[in-house]
């Protein structure tokens, strides 16, 4: 298959849209927020400062959780018609020229076994957290809740809620592999296209430059090309801007939730640095792991916009850093032999150049997602979660 990343298509979107997971994920979205919602009382009914600072871990990654089920429904549509489009316009990386696919193969490659990986720690976070391994009552609340509310049927919520724990980690994911499945998409389809763009004349090499100039054939082929470049940068723009949109219209919630999470995970290992239980210990690791993690699949797709230039650099690859329009395209237009073209090609050129001079980004407020955004995001929560640390001290 020409989808490079079709396993992460597989698992995010076919499996995760499938009528059966859909309708699974109403269902524990409603008993999760009923959850929530007893919680919340609960918390208010017995407020003290140990019980915030304990259950506060809890009660904010599961709202990041329901927010990212709710979201997957709310653009459920959106994000179909956005593959659609993204399948029916692709262009195979055979086409791409043997170099070309050798190194968008390679670096494929080498992107699915880091999240092969990583999915597998993430199995593994989302398992180590659950009671057959020890109690979970210092960190989920739900315990003390099904307790007090149901008493001796209290066992049955309880089955409910840790059966379902994977599938909630798994819905925490779901949004910013799709994300990121779209990004690394689009990353092949700019170096595809550059490619054609370089080769746009190659196959005219051994006509001589005076007779290309002249050559009304010619320059009717590279009127025609151009034309066939330009409507699929066109079809790309399109693509990233629907994702633009749609990311960017919850971007600011899972920004904060993203900071507020990983604040109150710093805290609460810092609050636990003395505590002689290695199981609790492993269990806040695989914690800040799976947090770190989402917040990486966030911002690492919002850098691929930026950074989409393969380049292979002492045998394995790196990427360059530049803009997605105004970088990889525009340099390659810039290349072409348009000192041979006549008039018409060179205007149809100049109007291509124009539209690669705005450079897209995923942004909102000022914010832009990014890595530079992942270390922001760090550097708060420390000091959030230092404040917090101090407050709990007095």
């Amino acid at each position: 298959s020409d989808d490079c990343f079709i396993v992460l298509r597989k698992i995010f979107f076919d499996y995760g849209y499938h009528r059966y997971t859909k309708l699974f994920n109403k269902i524990c979205l409603f008993f999760h927020s009923v959850v929530y919602l007893f919680q919340i009382y609960y918390m208010v009914n017995h407020f003290n400062r140990e019980l915030f600072y304990t259950m506060s871990l809890q009660m904010i990654i599961f709202v990041f959780i329901l927010a990212t089920m709710v979201s997957s429904i709310y653009f459920e549509d959106d994000i179909a018609l956005l593959l659609d489009l993204f399948i029916t316009s692709s262009w195979s990386i055979e086409s791409a020229g043997v170099e070309t696919q050798n190194l968008i193969i390679k670096k494929s490659r080498t992107i699915n076994i880091f999240n092969y990986a990583a999915l597998s720690l993430f199995a593994f976070s989302a398992t180590i957290l659950l009671p057959v391994f020890g109690d979970v009552s210092e960190l989920f609340l739900c315990i003390r809740v099904f307790d007090e509310y149901f008493g001796v049927w209290s066992k049955i919520p309880n089955l409910f809620y840790f059966s379902t724990l994977h599938f909630m980690f798994y819905s925490a994911i779901r949004l910013g592999y799709l994300f990121l499945y779209g990004i690394l998409n689009i990353q092949i389809q700019i170096v595809i296209l550059g490619e054609h763009i370089l080769q746009i004349s190659n196959d005219y090499d051994d006509v001589d430059e005076w007779q290309k100039l002249y050559n009304t054939a010619y320059q009717k082929e590279m009127y025609k090309r151009l034309r066939f470049c330009i409507k699929q940068h066109a079809t790309l723009k399109i693509c990233i801007t629907k994702l633009l949109t749609t990311v960017t219209s919850v971007m600011f919630i899972f920004v904060v939730l993203g900071i507020s999470a990983t604040a109150d995970t710093i805290f609460f290992m810092f609050c636990n640095l003395k505590n002689q239980d290695n199981l609790l210990k492993l269990r806040l690791l695989s914690i800040a792991f799976c947090n770190g993690f989402v917040v990486f699949l966030f911002c690492e797709g919002g850098e691929g916009l930026i950074d989409e230039v393969f380049s292979q650099t002492q045998d394995f690859i790196s990427i360059s850093s530049t803009f997605l329009q105004t970088g990889h395209i525009f340099n390659n237009l810039m290349d072409c032999p348009w000192y041979l073209w006549n008039t018409k090609n060179r205007l149809l050129l100049l109007t291509f150049m124009t539209n690669c001079l705005q450079p897209l980004k995923f942004s909102v407020a000022g914010i832009a997602l990014n890595r530079q955004l992942a270390a922001s995001i760090t550097k708060v929560s420390l000091s959030f979660a230092n404040v917090l640390y101090n407050l709990k001290q007095f």
